[in-house]
C-alpha cells in the first residue's frame, strides 16, 4: 500500500512540475502539496496513536489549498465546504483517539495495543461510530461525500489526481487500522456494509447523469469507496 501510494504521488508530483509551473501562487501549491504528501505517507507509517492524528490532520487540512489554487468563487465554496468537513471528520477521530487512550491507560497507546481494548470497553459502540463517521468523512462515503463533487471540478489536474487517487484512501487506511476485525461485531459489520453498498450505487446512479468529466471522476471515486468500504 505505501509503495502504491508513494509512486502515485510521485507520478502526480512530474505531471504537476510541468502543469503547474507558470500557474500564480505556485510556491503556496508546492507547500500545500508537500505537507498533504508528508500526511498521506505518514498514516502508512505511524504506530502511536498522537503520530497518526498528526498524519491524518497533514493529509486533510493542507489540502484545502490545493482545492482552492484556482481562486475563484466556486473554488472558495468548495474549500469552505471541504474543510469544514474536514474539521469534523478531525473532531470526531479527536474524541476516538481520547477515548482509545483512555481504556488502554496510556498517554499515547500503540495502535495496536489500544484497538485490542476496544471489543471489551463499555464505550465500544461510541469509539467505532466515531472512527467511521471520521475515516467516512474522508472516504467520502454518503452521505458525508458532498466535499468531493465541489473539490474535483475546480482543483488543478494533478490535484484532483491525488485527491481522488491518495487523499481519500487515508480513510481506508484509518478504517484497516483502527476497527477491530476480529472482535465480531456482527452489527457494526452489516451496517458499515449497507454503507458501503449505498456509496458505491448511488454514486454511480448520479455520476452517470453528469456533465464535467472531473465530477464524473468524483463520483466514480466515491463508488469505488463504497466498494471498498
Amino acid at each position: 500500500h505505501l509503495g502504491g501510494a508513494a509512486f502515485l504521488w510521485a507520478c502526480a508530483g512530474l505531471y504537476a512540475a510541468s502543469y503547474m509551473r507558470a500557474a500564480p501562487g505556485v510556491k503556496g501549491f508546492a507547500i500545500a502539496w508537500l505537507l498533504t504528501l508528508f500526511g498521506s505517507l505518514g498514516t502508512f507509517l505511524v504506530a502511536d496513536i498522537a503520530s497518526f492524528y498528526l498524519a491524518f490532520a497533514f493529509v486533510s487540512l493542507p489540502a484545502y489549498r490545493l482545492v482552492t489554487q484556482e481562486g475563484s468563487t466556486r473554488a472558495a465554496r468548495a474549500g469552505t465546504v471541504y474543510m469544514i468537513l474536514a474539521v469534523a471528520g478531525e473532531a470526531f477521530l479527536l474524541l476516538a483517539f481520547v477515548m482509545l487512550a483512555t481504556i488502554a491507560q496510556q498517554g499515547n497507546p500503540q495502535i495496536a495495543d489500544a484497538v485490542a481494548e476496544i471489543a471489551a470497553s463499555p464505550w465500544r459502540d461510541a469509539i467505532i461510530c466515531l472512527l467511521i463517521l471520521g475515516f467516512g468523512l474522508k472516504m467520502g462515503l454518503v452521505p458525508l461525500h458532498v466535499w468531493m463533487p465541489l473539490a474535483h471540478p475546480v482543483a488543478p489536474m494533478p490535484a484532483s489526481a491525488v485527491l481522488s487517487g491518495i487523499v481519500v484512501k487515508a480513510g481506508v487506511i484509518g478504517l484497516i487500522r483502527f476497527l477491530p476485525f476480529d472482535a465480531g461485531l456482527t452489527a457494526w459489520g452489516t451496517a458499515l456494509t449497507a454503507l458501503g453498498l449505498v456509496t458505491a450505487y448511488y454514486a454511480v446512479a448520479v455520476g452517470v447523469v453528469q456533465k464535467h468529466p472531473k465530477t464524473v471522476l468524483a463520483y466514480s471515486t466515491v463508488s469505488q469507496m463504497g466498494f471498498i468500504a
